[in-house]
């Protein structure tokens, strides 16, 4: 299963699992000042490993999707993108949530 992620519209990242030693584990939840800077090398060392470029034909089949399930508006609403996931278990079969606002008020749609 791949997992992908948009919080700029037509801007995909693939998120990639990202696999934790102990001693890493235990440094995340550590609260002692001496780790506080081997804590934050960690946590940008994730930040940077979980997110995978996605291929342009991939990016153009997800764009399509988001394209599918992106709400109908009526003349005056205002749409504001807030992101997307999608689990994709088998090929161009997605499952997720589309978090968006209209006219200031918060929506999500499950699909």
């Amino acid at each position: 299963m791949k997992n992908y992620q948009s919080t700029t519209e037509n801007s995909w990242v693939e998120l990639l699992k990202v696999e934790l030693t102990n001693e890493q584990k235990e440094l995340l939840i550590s609260t002692d000042d001496s780790d506080k800077n081997a804590k934050t090398s960690l946590i940008n060392l994730i930040k940077s490993q979980k997110e995978g470029n996605v291929k342009s034909t991939k990016n153009n089949e997800l764009n399509n999707f988001y394209q599918s399930i992106k709400p109908e508006l009526k003349e005056k609403d205002n749409y504001e993108f807030i992101s997307v996931t999608l689990s994709e278990k088998e090929k161009g079969a997605f499952k997720g949530i589309l978090n968006y606002r209209i006219n200031g008020k918060h929506k999500q749609i499950r699909f």
